[in-house]
């Protein structure tokens, strides 16, 4: 996610009983510190056909399209997430209020 559309989620939560909305306070406190806020500056999201979750092969041949990228140093990491639920651990309940 990055950095601008962190912004755009706590401008969303503002008119929202902030206590309700779990994703605000997340994101306000990530901004609001300067490591995280730092780390997010660097992060960026690929998004095909205006989607940021596609299928594993398109995920597979971009990584290997920027591998090049990569090891110029232009860019220092390149990571792939898997969406799917089943395979992700799940945060504690505490943080999913």
């Amino acid at each position: 996610m990055s950095v601008r559309r962190l912004c755009g989620v706590c401008r969303r939560g503002r008119g929202k009983r902030r206590q309700s909305y779990p994703l605000y306070r997340w994101t306000k406190a990530t901004i609001e510190d300067p490591k995280k806020k730092e780390k997010y500056l660097k992060s960026f999201t690929l998004y095909v056909d205006d989607q940021e979750v596609y299928e594993r092969e398109i995920a597979d041949a971009l990584e290997v399209d920027l591998q090049p990228v990569a090891r110029s140093g232009i860019i220092s990491q390149i990571s792939k997430f898997d969406s799917n639920p089943a395979n992700n651990p799940q945060p504690p309940e505490r943080s999913r209020e």
